[in-house]
C-alpha cells in the first residue's frame, strides 16, 4: 500500500523524500531550479504519445506471459501427457497473486521502484526461457517445470502490476489510464501471438519470440525512472499547484533566490512551501500496510473493489 508518509519533521520543516537534513536544503535548491525549467506534468502534456507508449508497453509486458501460459495450458497439458490437469496451469497462476501484492506492500515497500522492477525482469527472464527450454526438449519432470514457470509469470504479473500502480503516483494521474490500457492490450497480444506464430513454430519457440519485448519493459522503466528523478512533479490538489506558481513567480523575480545565499539560509516557510511538489524516488516515504491503513483506503475504494470484484468473480463464474 504505496502511501506516503509524513514530509514535517519535528521542528516543522519540510523534509524532501526522508532524505537525511544535511542534504535536505541541497535537495530543496536543486527543486526550485528545476521548477523555473519544466515540471513533469508539463513534460507529460508536451510529449503524451511518449508517455502513453512508455506506460502501455509497461502494462503489456507486466500481463504478457501470464497471458500466453494461459493461451497455451491446453497445449501445454497435452504435450506432456496430463490433459486432465490442464487448470493447473491457471491456478498457478493466481494461487499467490495475493501474497505477493501483500509482501510487497508490507515488507519491500521502502525499497526503490526501479531495483524492484529490475529484480522482476530477472524472474520474467527465467520463466520465460524455462518454458521454452522444457517445452522445445522436454525432459521427465516438464509437466511440473511448466507449472512452476506458470506460477512465476503469476508471480511477476501480481508484483510488477502493484508495484508500478504505487511507481505511478509519482505521474499524472492519466498515466494510469495509459498502464491500463497496456494491460488489456496483453489479453489480445498473448493470444494473438500464438494465432500470429503457432501455425509455423511450436510453443516453445513462440515463448521464446516474445522473450525480448522484456528488454522494452526495463528500457521504460529506466526512461520513466530518469524522467522521475530529473523532472519536480506537482501533485495534482490545487494546494501544490498554487505553491508551483508562487514558486516560478519568486524565480522569475530574482533567479538568484537559491544560488545567492548559502543552502542553510533556506527558511522553514520556503521549505513548507515544497510540500506536494517532488522530485526523484519517494519510495521510502510509502507507508507499510498495516490494518489502520488498510481500513483508510477500504474506506475510499471498498465500493469499486466490490464491484471489480463482481466483475471477475461472475465473468469466470459464467465461463
Amino acid at each position: 500500500m504505496e502511501e506516503k508518509d509524513s514530509n514535517n519533521d519535528a521542528s516543522g520543516k519540510v523534509r524532501l523524500l526522508n532524505t537525511p537534513e544535511s542534504s535536505s536544503t541541497n535537495q530543496a535548491s536543486n527543486l526550485r531550479n528545476s521548477m523555473a525549467k519544466k515540471t513533469l506534468n508539463e513534460d507529460v502534456e508536451q510529449h503524451y504519445v511518449l508517455y502513453f507508449y512508455l506506460f502501455s508497453v509497461l502494462g503489456l509486458v507486466n500481463n504478457l506471459g501470464y497471458v500466453m501460459v494461459g493461451s497455451a495450458a491446453h497445449n501445454l497439458a497435452d504435450k506432456f501427457d496430463h490433459k486432465s490437469l490442464m487448470p493447473l496451469f491457471n491456478l498457478c497462476e493466481i494461487v499467490f497473486g495475493s501474497l505477493v501484492r501483500f509482501i510487497n506492500s508490507k515488507y519491500l515497500i521502502n525499497i526503490r521502484h526501479s531495483i524492484r522492477l529490475t529484480g522482476n525482469v530477472i524472474v520474467m527472464i527465467v520463466a520465460y526461457l524455462l518454458i521454452a527450454a522444457i517445452t522445445i526438449h522436454p525432459i521427465g519432470a516438464s509437466f511440473y517445470i511448466a507449472l512452476f514457470c506458470a506460477l512465476l509469470h503469476g508471480v511477476t504479473s501480481s508484483f510488477g502490476e502493484s508495484t508500478l500502480l504505487g511507481f505511478l503516483k509519482g505521474f499524472p494521474s492519466k498515466q494510469v489510464g495509459s498502464f491500463s490500457s497496456g494491460t488489456g492490450m496483453a489479453g489480445v497480444c498473448g493470444s494473438g501471438i500464438f494465432l500470429l506464430l503457432g501455425s509455423f513454430m511450436s510453443d516453445g519457440f513462440v515463448f521464446l519470440a516474445a522473450t525480448p519485448a522484456i528488454l522494452f519493459y526495463f528500457m521504460n522503466v529506466m526512461i520513466t525512472s530518469k524522467k522521475k528523478s530529473t523532472l519536480p512533479f506537482v501533485e495534482e490538489n490545487p494546494q501544490a499547484q498554487a505553491r508551483a506558481e508562487s514558486i516560478r513567480r519568486s524565480m522569475g523575480s530574482n533567479n538568484d533566490l537559491t544560488n545567492s545565499a548559502d543552502d542553510n539560509e533556506i527558511t522553514n516557510e520556503e521549505d513548507e512551501g515544497l510540500e506536494g511538489i517532488e522530485m526523484g524516488e519517494d519510495a521510502e516515504q510509502n507507508l507499510q500496510m498495516g490494518f489502520a491503513s488498510f481500513k483508510l483506503v477500504l474506506s475510499k475504494i471498498g465500493w469499486y473493489t466490490l464491484n471489480l470484484f463482481l466483475v471477475y468473480f461472475l465473468e469466470y463464474s459464467v465461463t
